[in-house]
């Protein structure tokens, strides 16, 4: 989906429900302007960010993405789908299930060259196990650099921002809670 297409389907959702955008930003604690970008299509949110517009709008965030899912549970590496949000260039494989009644969020993440994240904060847990590549992954004000085997369990609520800070690509392992798709 292109960032055009999603942004105009947040605005209509947005505009069904008769929000203003300010209203939005505080119902998704996101800024206007942001959400603004992101309407207009200039910008792609990250899943954190798409978790809470979607929460916001009252969906699930597959209203907006083709993520089909499957609630098995168990799953074959052939069976993985990467998606991406918008025309991002960071990808993600559902490796878990997505039954309604999950506690978590199992997903393989896979991060381009020079990669940045937007700095998020959110409720829940999250745990990352890096499979190859370099991480640099700042929690509150410490910051830290990962390598394959390394891994990072933490708070969500605590402001965090991640990195591919090398040449190849970077793939995790994720797990996090409350379930984000």
């Amino acid at each position: 989906m292109k960032p055009e297409e999603l942004g105009r389907m947040i605005q209509n959702r947005r505009k069904q429900l008769g929000y203003t955008l300010r209203e939005l930003a505080e119902r998704a604690e996101l800024s206007a302007p942001f959400l603004s970008q992101v309407e207009k299509g200039s910008t792609t949110p990250s899943v954190a960010s798409m978790v809470k517009i979607a929460r916001a709008l009252g969906v699930p965030v597959s209203y907006f993405l083709d993520t089909e899912g499957s609630t098995a549970q168990v799953r074959k590496g052939s069976e993985v789908r990467f998606f991406n949000l918008n025309e991002s260039r960071v990808r993600y494989g559902r490796i878990g299930s997505t039954a309604p009644e999950r506690q978590l969020e199992p997903l393989l993440m896979i991060y381009p060259p020079r990669y940045t994240s937007e700095p998020v904060t959110h409720g829940g847990e999250e745990f990352f196990y890096i499979l190859c590549g370099r991480m640099r992954l700042q929690i509150g004000e410490q910051t830290y650099h990962l390598g394959p085997g390394d891994s990072a369990h933490f708070n969500s609520g605590l402001r965090h921002v991640w990195s591919n800070e090398g040449d190849e690509e970077l793939r995790v392992l994720w797990v996090g809670t409350p379930p984000l798709l």
